[in-house]
């Protein structure tokens, strides 16, 4: 690949560092006093940074895509490598740390080119007012800068104490869902999770929230979402929810792709509190779903430019694990880095009634399954074949019945778990917490995981039953 086209140019970190915030989304008024084109040792950085300043100027959005048109609209696409090079700069720069210390190292590197290039053609008392002419150039711009926000805050306890805080759910999913919290739903297949996923943006959207989704599962979601008012709200307006969907997969791995879906939010005039992402293997093409440094540079891209951004909360769609239905599929950090997670199963393979854990929570304590019953809907209409089209909903149904009906245990790291429990309290009172079942479960020596999914399980199957914010063993 030639030199002109940009792509190959050897871009300096700190250049490349300060473009790529600044398409990603870093303000391009924390620099714009005292960093100009000029500064750029790099041409193509240069007229980058010239259409990223003239946009800005006017309110628009600097993503890669937005500078990309600007620049061949100039002629300037072979020049700078167009899309491709942007594309690299904003992927290349997924953290954007010290993003204004770094512009302020391009500029003091090209004030040191400067003073070395008069330092070759001047001496004595004409370098010296050289010199001062640099600095006396300079001191406007410096006097103009905003003094560097400390990376780190430290707040006095009693302020924190003072805001008491209290745990929020978004509307209509109460002890649910809960606010700016990105949350992870895993299950194998035909858990109905995708489902579970549709069921409660739309549970969301008819309470107020404003409600992205993003589905990857086919053409199946318009019949999804007319089923689902047929049977809960028949009388709503489907205009009048704040509802905005997405009907094929995205490669949101990559940064200039998360900046894209970002802009396609902004356009559409919404805030949203509530972002479905389903499946997320299908929303991660090319990421190695067992690396966990892959897996934690999606979950914290997906941090930045969603959930800080707006605000809001963000539902990951999983697949389980193929060894363990128990626990999302791919890398630890999947499980260990989300605020929330929640895992889905079938009792019986042959019945249409899923549990949903409630394990973990940001903010709130573990809490019983929810259960739900598939139903199948008749839209009322045929299609080209003169079947009937259908689809199903979820309705609520009694965990505590379809938990009662769960087979009898087949793990042994279970029995065991179970066997102390009863040992530990003869007559049934004691109250567990999960984390307190974890922890026995590894002083009878389980492996750590072991420990954990049998704690899970016994929660959901019939022996225990819920006791306030814990368990214990059913009477």
């Amino acid at each position: 690949m030639s030199e002109a086209n940009g792509a190959a140019i050897p871009w300096p970190k700190t250049e490349a560092n300060v473009l790529g915030s600044l398409l990603l989304g870093e303000p391009y008024a924390e620099v714009a006093s005292f960093l100009g084109p000029q500064h750029f040792t790099v041409p193509a950085a240069a007229l980058i940074y010239r259409a990223i300043a003239a946009l800005a100027s006017t309110g628009t959005v600097t993503d890669p895509f937005t500078v990309s048109e600007l620049l061949s609209q100039l002629g300037h696409t072979q020049a700078t490598g167009g899309i491709e090079t942007l594309s690299k700069l904003a992927r290349d720069t997924i953290v954007q740390k010290n993003f204004v210390t770094h512009a302020r190292v391009v500029r003091d590197h090209a004030d040191c080119r400067r003073l070395q290039q008069l330092a070759q053609s001047a001496t004595g008392t004409e370098l010296l007012e050289s010199v001062q002419r640099v600095m006396t150039a300079r001191a406007p711009l410096d006097a103009r800068e905003a003094p560097p926000t400390p990376p780190i805050e430290l707040r006095h306890v009693a302020d924190i104490v003072a805001e008491r805080r209290e745990t929020e759910w978004l509307n209509g999913l109460h002890k649910i869902l809960e606010r700016r919290v990105i949350a992870i739903l895993g299950g194998v297949r035909d858990t109905f999770k995708s489902f579970v996923g549709t069921h409660w943006c739309m549970v969301a959207a008819v309470s107020g929230e404003s409600v992205v989704m993003l589905s990857g599962e086919g053409g199946g979601l318009g019949r999804r979402i007319e089923a689902w008012l047929q049977e809960f709200a028949p009388a709503k307006n489907l205009r009048d929810l704040k509802l905005l969907a997405l009907e094929r997969a995205l490669r949101l791995n990559a940064a200039e792709v998360m900046a894209a879906l970002s802009a396609a939010i902004d356009a559409a005039g919404v805030v949203p509190t509530l972002i479905l992402i389903d499946t997320l293997s299908k929303f991660t093409p090319g990421m190695k779903e067992n690396a966990s440094e892959d897996v934690a540079a999606f979950l914290h891209l997906l941090s930045s430019a969603l959930r800080e951004r707006y605000g809001c909360t963000t539902l990951l769609v999983a697949h389980a694990g193929h060894g363990d239905a128990k626990r999302p599929r791919g890398s630890s950090v999947l499980m260990a880095n989300p605020d929330a997670e929640y895992m889905a199963e079938k009792p019986d393979p042959k019945e249409r009634t899923v549990l949903v854990s409630r394990d973990r929570f940001k903010d709130s304590p573990a809490l019983p399954p929810l259960a739900y019953t598939a139903k199948v809907v008749d839209l009322g209409r045929l299609d080209a074949y003169g079947e009937p089209v259908t689809s199903l909903v979820l309705w609520e149904a009694d965990s505590g019945h379809v938990i009662a009906s769960k087979p009898a245990l087949q793990g042994a790291a279970q029995r065991k778990l179970l066997a102390a429990l009863q040992e530990r309290s003869p007559d049934g009172s004691k109250v567990w917490s999960l984390e307190d079942i974890r922890s026995i479960g590894r002083e009878l020596n389980l492996p750590r995981s072991s420990a954990r999914y049998a704690a899970n399980y016994l929660t959901t199957s019939g022996h225990l039953e819920a006791a306030g914010p814990g368990w214990k063993l059913k009477s």
